[in-house]
């Protein structure tokens, strides 16, 4: 009986040590988390999207807030076109192709780049908080 319990030991710290392995690879983890994203915004389920955010966005922007935003877009399709771990480890811009729907027309292939930020050992997408105002220029006056 012994015996068993301890080969029973050995198969549970060997399985755990593969699974250690395999969330240290940091382009397979951003990959699942991409896609995991991916599918919540397809799927509609803004709650989920919600969590996906870093925490700095998370604390600016409250989730009822979010989840309750007006939607006209709808995400029919998506492909990973490029992930890149920057040299820190810590950071990774990601490029998506989107086909999306927008008043009744399709949209193929409109390219996305998102910005990843790696907390507490896990990947999040970077809020964007900056507030934009569609009538004021983009330019700015130079100084006299």
């Amino acid at each position: 009986m012994k015996r068993y319990v301890a080969i029973f030991f050995l198969i549970v710290i060997f399985c755990s040590g593969c699974t250690h392995l395999s969330q240290n690879i940091p382009e397979d983890s951003l990959k699942n988390r991409v896609e995991e994203r991916m599918q919540a915004v397809m799927s509609g389920k803004w709650d989920v999207v919600y969590t996906y955010f870093d925490s700095k966005y998370r604390k600016a922007v409250p989730e009822g807030k979010f989840v309750h935003k007006p939607r006209n877009v709808k995400f029919k399709k998506y492909t990973i076109e490029t992930l890149t771990i920057l040299p820190s480890g810590k950071e990774a811009d990601v490029r998506l192709k989107l086909d999306i729907q927008f008043q009744g027309y399709t949209f193929p292939d409109a390219p996305k780049k998102q910005h990843w930020v790696r907390e507490k050992n896990e990947w999040y997408l970077k809020g964007n908080l900056k507030k934009s105002n569609p009538f004021s220029s983009s330019q700015t006056t130079p100084k006299k």
